[in-house]
């Protein structure tokens, strides 16, 4: 996938963080509940896990569809202002532009191939 240059150094800061982080997070959380000695001790994660669950439930309604299904179903117009909005970009922007060719050939690509799973 293509990132606009100035994503760039947001990006390099947002990723290590994103590796690092959780893990000291989650060892804090697992000494908290290992103290715990109720039924607590089990509903607590589970019920952080369905909360993220439904925010990420409901979250997903709001995603607008993917720019390779809409290219594929012939939707070229619809898919080229869905990867020029998650850029933030314009439709006549250098790197939308190329990144739709680049969706639209590799599109072709697997309509043209007979994958052995379509036989």
């Amino acid at each position: 996938m293509l990132f606009h240059p100035s994503l760039l150094p947001p990006l390099h800061f947002f990723i290590p963080s994103c590796i690092v982080r959780p893990e000291s997070h989650d060892a804090d959380l697992t000494r908290v509940i290992f103290a715990v000695k109720s039924d607590m001790s089990w509903r607590l994660p589970l019920s952080i896990q369905c909360v993220i669950g439904i925010i990420l439930a409901v979250g997903a309604l709001f995603l607008p569809e993917s720019p390779r299904h809409l290219i594929a179903t012939g939707q070229d117009e619809d898919g080229l202002r869905v990867i020029a909005a998650l850029h933030g970009l314009d439709e006549d922007d250098e790197l939308v532009l190329a990144e739709f060719k680049e969706i639209e050939e590799v599109v072709e690509a697997d309509v043209s191939s007979k994958r052995v799973w379509e036989k």
